[in-house]
C-alpha cells in the first residue's frame, strides 16, 4: 500500500501529546513491544539519517529513551508537492524515521511496527500504523492528492487525505487505511494521515525476511513525499 512516514481514539491537541502516545513532552520515546516471545529481542535503534536513539528490551518487551533532535543537515523542507493538499508553512524543515529495527546479540532480527494488527500485511481496509516526524515549527496539512503512477505494468491510484499537524519536535502520527482493492493489474487505494491516535494500536515485532514490511518502507517514503 502507499503510506504516507510515524496515534485513546481522540484527536491530540496542536501541543498536547494523545495519551496513547509514544512520545512524552520531553522528547521520550516508549512501550512495550506485546510479542516479545521467548526474549526474541534485546534492543532496538531508530534510524533517521544517522541514529536517532537507541534502547535496550526488559525481559518483558517494554523499552524507553530519548529521541535525539536531528541535526541541521539531516533537515528538509516539508514542501508542497501534491495538488489538493495546502500545507501552511512549506519552508518547515522536518525529518522522518527511517526505520525501527531490532536486534539480538547484536544482530539485525526485524523490525519494530505500532500497528492495530498482528500481521504485518498493510493492505487491508481498518489498519492503522503509526509514524514519526521531527519538524522544526508548526506546520498543517489539510486536503487530498490523487496519484496515479503505473510501474512495470502494474497501475496504482491513490487517495491520500490530510488532516494532520505537526508540532515543534519530534510527532508521532497515524496512516489509516480507508480502502483498498485490486483488480487485474491495478490496486486502488485511500489512506487517511490525523493525529488521531487509536487505543488498538501496539508495539510489535515483525522478522526477516519479511518483505512486507520492506515493502512498507519504501511505500512510506513515496506517501510521505511532503517530508522528502
Amino acid at each position: 500500500m502507499a503510506l504516507s512516514l510515524a496515534f485513546i481514539s481522540c484527536n491530540k491537541t496542536a501541543d498536547i501529546p494523545g495519551v496513547s502516545s509514544s512520545i512524552t513532552s520531553n522528547g521520550v520515546i516508549s512501550g512495550t513491544v506485546v510479542n516479545n516471545v521467548a526474549n526474541i529481542i534485546d534492543s532496538i535503534s531508530v534510524v533517521g539519517n544517522g541514529l536517532i536513539g537507541k534502547s535496550l528490551l526488559s525481559s518483558t518487551g517494554q523499552f524507553s529513551f530519548t529521541i535525539n533532535i536531528p541535526s541541521n543537515f539531516s533537515l528538509y523542507p516539508i514542501g508542497n508537492e501534491g495538488s489538493g493538499v495546502t500545507v501552511s508553512d512549506s519552508t518547515a524543515l522536518t525529518a522522518a524515521f527511517q526505520g525501527i529495527y531490532s536486534y539480538k546479540k547484536g544482530i539485525m532480527s526485524g523490525v519494530l511496527l505500532k500497528i492495530n494488527s498482528t500481521t504485518d500485511s498493510l493492505n487491508k481496509a481498518g489498519i492503522s500504523v503509526s509514524y514519526f516526524v521531527y519538524s522544526d515549527r508548526v506546520v498543517k496539512m489539510l486536503g487530498t492528492h490523487i496519484s496515479t503512477e503505473t510501474i512495470n505494468g502494474i497501475t496504482y491510484k491513490t487517495t491520500s487525505i490530510y488532516n494532520l499537524t505537526l508540532n515543534k519536535g519530534w510527532n508521532e502520527f497515524t496512516c489509516t487505511v480507508n480502502s483498498y482493492s485490486k483488480i487485474a493489474n491495478s490496486y486502488t487505494e485511500s489512506d487517511s494521515y490525523s493525529n488521531t491516535i487509536g487505543s488498538d494500536l501496539q508495539w510489535r515485532y515483525f522478522g526477516y525476511p519479511s518483505s512486507k514490511v520492506r515493502s512498507n518502507a519504501k511505500s512510506q517514503q513515496r506517501a510521505l513525499s511532503f517530508l522528502r
